[in-house]
């Protein structure tokens, strides 16, 4: 299983079990992943960074970065939702469907996007 893991780190338990062969529950799956030391981690980074261009640039900032009075600096979070997400199974008995409503508003295939910016002077005027 430990060679399944480190093949294809993202792996769900659903696909582990298959790929194992195995009728063994995915609580069981768990158990044994767990005990085996494997944690739920991931970073994920811009794959842009691997680009000669973008690293580059990125060194160039790193080189400038120290020389900027922190003060002028804002710093920025976007956060956002899209719109036209569901999920695309559900749980229902035998012979059976599960069903669910899509909106169809305007907003149904948009995102929705909220920013805030904060500056290190706490809103002194600068």
């Amino acid at each position: 299983m430990a060679a399944l893991i480190q093949e294809q780190p993202d792996r769900t338990l659903a696909e582990l079990q298959a790929a194992l062969g195995t009728s063994a529950c995915l609580a069981t799956i768990w158990r044994t992943v767990k005990q085996l030391g494997f944690t739920l981690k991931k970073t994920v980074r811009a794959s842009e960074q691997d680009r000669p261009d973008v690293a580059v640039a990125r060194t160039a900032w790193r080189r400038v970065t120290p020389a900027i009075d922190p003060e002028r600096f804002v710093f920025l979070d976007e956060s956002g939702v899209a719109t036209d997400l569901l999920r695309r199974y559900g749980r229902s008995q035998r012979g059976l469907r599960v069903h669910d409503l899509r909106a169809t508003s305007s907003l149904a295939d948009e995102h929705v996007r909220r920013g805030a910016a904060i500056r290190s002077n706490c809103g002194s005027p600068s």
